[in-house]
Parts: C-alpha cells; structure tokens; sequence
C-alpha cells in the first residue's frame, strides 16, 4: 500500500481517534463531597500516553541510531528525535498530572507547569475561548488557568465560569 492511500487511512484513523477522544471526554466531572474534579478520562490518559510513548520510542531509536536512513545527517535525526522525546514527555505530564478541583469557594488548579493554585471565585477575571487549541482561558490574578475540551466536565465548568461572570458587577466573559 503505497504513498496517497496510505496517509488516506492514516487520516481517517486519527480523525476517527479524535472523534473517539471527544466522545470521552464529554462526560461530566467526578464529584465527590461537593468538589466537581475536572480530568483527563481514563481512556484518554491511556490511548495518548500509548501514542506518546511510541513517540518517545521513535525519538529514542533515532537518538540510538537505528532508525533513520543513511542518506539523513546525524544532526537531523537527532534534532527531530529529540523534539518527539520532549512532545511525548509532554503530551504524558499534561495528561496524567493535569487536574482542576472545583467547589463553592473556587478553584485548585494542580500542574507539573506551576505550584498547586488555589483560587477563590473572586480572583477569577475573566474567561476567553481558544477553538484552534481546543481550550477555555480563565484569567485570574493568580495567572491563566487552561481547561481542555479533553477533560471530564469541561463543557459544564464553560457554563459556570460564563454564568458566575455574568452575574458578578461589571461582568461578562471577555
């Protein structure tokens, strides 16, 4: 199966990946005493670490030299290889330690990027919507906190920012 039909099926399989991802992930969040945790779904956590980690593994053969043809510099396959090592050690922090924590008295944000964060409603100063990068903006003064459409709750946490601003004087998400 040569050139065209295969990146035809290779298309086909990620649109369908991001479909299945999406699907997941338009759960609500867990709840437990009153704390509503905004997470990656299991499922999620999972088929994207596989990918990361194949990515890693990639990377790694290509560091090692055993993957990349001899007709391509050294550098470059170093260079590409090590950009796929760091994509995958990312793409594995953000999924599995990213997480969002939130009650009547606000917000927990915890990160591997930053210190946990807590963040009382009132510090909340507005919210803005990145389609491109799939994700909701709030910006607080404690800095922005981002919200993946990926996570569990996502869409019903956008509600309750929009409407907590709205309600609040002077209000309204930017």
């Amino acid at each position: 199966m040569g050139g065209p039909v295969r990146y035809l099926i290779v298309s086909l399989v990620a649109v369908l990946v991001v479909a299945l991802l999406r699907q997941a992930s338009s759960k609500p969040a867990q709840s437990s005493g009153g704390v509503a945790t905004l997470r990656y779904p299991f499922a999620t956590r999972v088929s994207l670490t596989a990918m990361a980690v194949g990515l890693a593994g990639v990377a790694v053969l290509g560091l090692l030299g055993i993957v990349g043809g001899a007709h391509e510099s050294r550098t470059t396959v170093v260079l590409c290889s090590s950009a796929l090592l760091m994509v995958g050690v990312v793409v594995i922090l953000e999924l599995n330690f990213v997480w969002i924590e939130v009650d009547e008295v606000g917000l927990v944000h915890r990160s591997p990027w930053r210190k946990c964060r807590r963040i009382p409603w009132a510090e909340v100063q507005g919210c803005s919507r990145s389609d491109f990068n799939g994700w909701l903006s709030v910006e607080t003064s404690q800095g922005r906190v981002r919200v993946s459409d990926l996570m569990l709750g996502s869409k019903e946490f956008t509600e309750l920012i929009a409407a907590w601003l709205a309600e609040r004087p002077g209000g309204g998400p930017r």
